[in-house]
């Protein structure tokens, strides 16, 4: 049975929605991972004495402790401020994909297909 291009179509984007709801989930658990990285860094910071130094591309350069404390805080900021943000496409695109999910499926029930998934 061959489906109707409407249908394929549908199965296509779907399909794209899909890897794109994949690669923001990706993008949200690398700067989970970011963030609790800076956590650590602030504990340590917090309970070190001495230099503190900062990785700039391959080198560490010294620098004021205040200095990084404030770059650490502030990179943790905008790394809530995005996860946010993406969380909140994900979610958008979460109902994307059900809502065109649910299209196909009936789709493919009036056809008298199997439904989609299976």
């Amino acid at each position: 049975m061959e489906l109707p291009e409407e249908v394929q179509k549908d199965l296509v984007q779907y399909q794209a929605l899909q890897n794109q709801l994949n690669a923001l989930i990706n993008q949200v658990g690398s700067m989970k991972l970011e963030l609790s990285l800076i956590e650590e860094a602030k504990k340590e910071l917090e309970n070190s004495e001495g230099d503190v130094y900062r990785l700039v591309g391959p080198i560490l350069i010294k620098k004021d402790r205040d200095e990084v404390k404030k770059w650490l805080e502030d990179r943790e900021e905008m790394l809530n401020v995005k996860i946010r943000s993406l969380e909140k496409k994900i979610e958008a695109l979460q109902n994307t994909l059900l809502q065109l999910k649910n299209k196909i499926e009936a789709a493919l029930k009036a056809q008298g297909g199997p439904p989609a998934g299976q």
